[in-house]
């Protein structure tokens, strides 16, 4: 159904009539969805658990840089300040 060449692709009438569409209610009833809700199931396992991964990723980055900048934050806090302060006028 999706395409890029346009002139292989499908009108909107030609999708309104494709079986996905057309089934019928008691159809859809009987199909079985566990086997989708395990595979769901464990996609979002996944993904929570690079989200948690990503984040600790990033505290330690945040981290290294904040222990390498040191003896500079202050002198950034101020530069920081001075910045908003400019902005605001």
């Amino acid at each position: 159904m999706l395409c890029v060449d346009q002139s292989k692709r499908w009108t909107a009438a030609q999708l309104l009539q494709h079986p996905w569409i057309t089934l019928g209610d008691d159809k859809l009833a009987n199909k079985d969805l566990s086997s989708s809700i395990t595979v769901m199931r464990k996609f979002n396992a996944r993904r929570r658990l690079k989200s948690a991964a990503d984040a600790v990723i990033m505290a330690n980055r945040m981290k290294n840089m904040m222990a390498s900048l040191g003896e500079f934050l202050p002198f950034l806090l101020i530069l920081l300040m001075i910045a908003t302060c400019v902005a605001c006028r």
